[in-house]
C-alpha cells in the first residue's frame, strides 16, 4: 500500500476545509481583524505605561493625573469589545461549520 506524503494530506484537507468556511468568511474576517485589535490593544496598554510614569509620577502634571484613568477605563472597554467579538464571531463560524459536517 502506497502512503500519501502529508504535505498533499494537509493540503487537501485545508481546501475542504476552506470550501465548507468560505460561506461564512465575512464572519471569520471580523473575528480576525477583532483578533488583531485586541492584540493591538494589549500590546498599547504596555506602551500607554511609559507616558504615566514620566508626565504623572515625575512632572506631577495634575491634568493627566486626572485624565489618565479615563483613558485606561476606554482602552480596557475597548478590548473587551474586541475580545467579546473575536471570541462570538470564531464560535458561530465554528457552530455554522460543525453543523455542516453533521448533515
Amino acid at each position: 500500500m502506497e502512503q500519501i506524503p502529508s504535505v498533499i494530506s494537509q493540503q487537501a484537507t485545508w481546501r475542504r476545509l476552506w470550501s465548507t468556511i468560505s460561506p461564512y468568511r465575512l464572519v471569520f474576517t471580523i473575528a480576525l481583524l477583532a483578533t488583531m485589535a485586541g492584540s493591538l490593544i494589549d500590546s498599547g496598554l504596555a506602551y500607554i505605561f511609559k507616558p504615566l510614569l514620566d508626565r504623572g509620577f515625575i512632572a506631577h502634571e495634575q491634568f493627566f493625573l486626572q485624565l489618565f484613568p479615563l483613558i485606561i477605563i476606554a482602552i480596557f472597554f475597548a478590548r473587551g469589545i474586541a475580545n467579546f467579538c473575536s471570541s462570538y464571531a470564531l464560535s458561530w463560524v465554528a457552530r455554522k461549520v460543525v453543523l455542516v459536517f453533521r448533515q
